[in-house]
């Protein structure tokens, strides 16, 4: 899940000075990423992952038709941010599901609770709503 910031091209092409526009919607889309890192949930460390991967993985990339996407590149981002429904996680083998920190063995299938979203996406893109940008 990411931002899609939407420019109407006919407006930006009645604009003189193309570079001073990029330039500001380079801005805009460096400010949202860095609202998104700020706002990111991160989890306590473990022995067997880091925490911040789905901070570290948030990024401002300009699309060929120049447009932009921000947004986390992890592709659990979607879930921490929008939450997910209680749901049935299956094994993909014959080996148990497992906890690897804990070394807490599950089973063939799990039954999961499901989780509350964080919206941290949402909230970075009201951080940067309204706010004056000049070329």
């Amino acid at each position: 899940m990411a931002v899609r910031v939407i420019i109407n091209p006919v407006s930006i092409s009645l604009m003189p000075g193309t570079a001073g526009v990029q330039r500001v919607e380079a801005q805009v889309a460096r400010e949202l990423a860095a609202a998104m890192r700020r706002l990111c949930p991160v989890s306590e460390p473990g022995e067997f992952h880091r925490s911040g991967n789905l901070r570290d993985s948030i990024r401002a990339r300009r699309l060929p038709g120049g447009g932009w996407r921000v947004g986390p590149e992890a592709a659990y981002g979607k879930w921490v941010n929008s939450g997910a429904r209680p749901h049935v996680i299956r094994s993909h083998g014959k080996w148990p599901l497992r906890n690897r920190e804990t070394g807490q063995v599950f089973g063939p299938v799990v039954h999961h609770p499901g989780n509350r979203g964080r919206h941290f996406i949402e909230e970075a893109g009201l951080t940067v709503n309204g706010r004056d940008y000049h070329t």
